[in-house]
């Protein structure tokens, strides 16, 4: 992963792409692909991931999602320090606090989304109730 702002930005680039893409281009990477260059998808993808399901789903996200993203990192830890192949194989990046940070800052933009989308609707509901009473 690029250092530096341009690291950032990409990150925040790729943080707002479907899950789906992300995970489709980081397994349709070649073999041999430098870590760096996985991991950087795979920090976008738990941010993609994190938002995509906050927004489908909001209450189980915002319940359960803050306690399961350290606790998948950790889990991607122990497979990888103790070679436990049903935690970690060769596609699994190596955990990192940018991860976890990205995976919170989805989970988010996913709440907020779905509180903005909320009030809109809310919003004009109210307007046109009061359009309605007023005519």
């Amino acid at each position: 992963m690029a250092n530096g702002t341009n690291g950032t930005r990409k990150i925040e680039d790729l943080g707002r792409l479907p899950h789906s893409e992300l995970l489709g281009r980081r397994l349709n990477l070649p073999a041999g692909t430098s870590m760096p260059e996985q991991q950087e998808l795979a920090v976008a993808e738990h941010r993609a991931f994190a938002r995509e399901w906050a927004q489908e789903s909001p209450v189980a996200a915002s319940l359960s999602l803050p306690f399961a993203i350290p606790a998948y990192s950790a889990a991607k830890y122990v497979g990888r320090t103790f070679k436990i192949p049903a935690l970690f194989d060769e596609r699994t990046t190596n955990p990192s606090f940018r991860e976890i940070t990205e995976a919170y800052k989805g989970l988010g933009e996913g709440v907020q989304e779905v509180i903005g989308r909320e009030y809109k609707k809310r919003k004009k509901q109210l307007s046109d109730l009061y359009a309605m009473a007023f005519k």
